[in-house]
């Protein structure tokens, strides 16, 4: 039987849904900072084995988002106050200059419309915006 030459389209891994769906409850705020995080517990909330709940957390904790105390504890890490500003300023920049680039690029087309709405859209950005984005 001849095989396709076509890929086949790729199956999410539960390890990786495991840890987006954590990743949004902590993100989200569903899980508090501080909150004790159990693998059974997740497991079964997530219907998944304590495995890729497992492999999930230890990911979380490389990127920040846990705290894991071998043999005691793995709890949502702490809000870092500093850390947040720092990501909101670059965000900030990020959209700045994709607004501003959007509001030139209607203006070369001579697309009234388009001008008008990215004009709009940053007259509308609150002016700390452009502050942190220095």
């Amino acid at each position: 039987m001849p095989v396709p030459e076509q890929s086949l389209p790729g199956r999410a891994l539960l390890r990786e849904s495991a840890c987006v769906a954590l990743r949004d409850a902590i993100v989200d705020g569903t899980l508090a900072a501080g909150e004790q995080l159990r693998d059974n517990e997740l497991g079964a909330r997530l219907n998944v084995s304590r495995t890729p709940i497992r492999e999930a957390l230890a990911r979380l904790e490389r990127t920040g988002l846990v705290q894991t105390k071998p043999g005691c504890s793995t709890v949502v890490a702490p809000l870092d106050a500093r850390a947040t500003r720092e990501a909101q300023t670059v965000v900030s920049a990020m959209q700045l200059r994709r607004a501003n680039a959007a509001f030139a690029s209607a203006l070369d087309a001579n697309d009234a419309d388009a001008t008008r709405a990215n004009w709009q859209t940053l007259l509308d950005t609150p002016r700390e915006t452009y502050c942190q984005a220095g």
